[in-house]
């Protein structure tokens, strides 16, 4: 679907808002499934940690002995040791994961936010257009443009500490377009407009 506005003042961005559900829909759902499930991988980065330092502990605490059964000790510690690299690794994705799912949805929603505010900037150099920065909802949503992308570069930030590029930086990306699709879609409805197999695509 093509987005057929060119421009719009402060009344008419509050009017999208106060005529639909769409845009609250599209901005809390969204914020749903990032939350969730970012907590769940942090849930399960956690479980991860701890099971990688059990294993950890145990591999120490093998004790040597001498001939066959200092052989078998050194197996199995190194057994557990490298069963405790692989939890940590596994932690550090999911955390990673999850810094990339929140980072998606603050970028995706700086852009819902940059769209607005082009129109109204749009408004505003408009021959006969009103100001569209007169009033503080603009501004307000300028603020959330803003922070959207202050929030995405911390969270990618923290993601990019915590895990490997390849591993939050598809996330973030893959999240992102989902994300923002699904806010524009519902913020300017333009869902009817969508055919059927425009339709399917987008599932897909």
């Amino acid at each position: 679907p093509v987005l057929r506005v060119s421009h719009l003042d402060i009344d008419q961005v509050a009017a999208l808002f106060q005529t639909s559900a769409g845009p609250a829909c599209g901005l809390i759902g969204t914020a749903a499934v990032a939350a969730a499930a970012a907590a769940s991988l942090s849930l399960l980065a956690g479980w991860r940690g701890a099971g990688r330092r059990r294993g950890a502990g145990s591999g120490g605490g093998v004790g040597s002995a001498g001939g066959g059964g200092g052989v078998r000790a050194s197996s199995a510690g190194a057994v557990l040791a490298g069963g405790a690299v692989g939890a940590g690794w596994r932690a550090r994705s999911a955390s990673g994961i999850a810094s990339g799912l929140v980072a998606g949805f603050c970028g995706a929603t700086s852009i819902s936010a940059s769209k607005l505010v082009w129109l109204l900037f749009a408004e505003t150099l408009r021959r006969g257009g009103d100001n569209g920065f007169a009033r503080l909802g603009s501004w307000v949503i300028g603020g959330v443009m803003a922070g959207g992308e202050a929030a995405m570069v911390a969270a990618l930030y923290l993601g990019l500490r915590r895990a490997e590029a390849s591993v939050v930086i598809p996330c973030y990306y893959g999240s992102m377009t989902v994300f923002a699709a699904v806010q524009g879609l519902l913020l300017f409805d333009l869902g009817p407009s969508l055919s059927a197999g425009g339709a399917a695509g987008f599932s897909c």
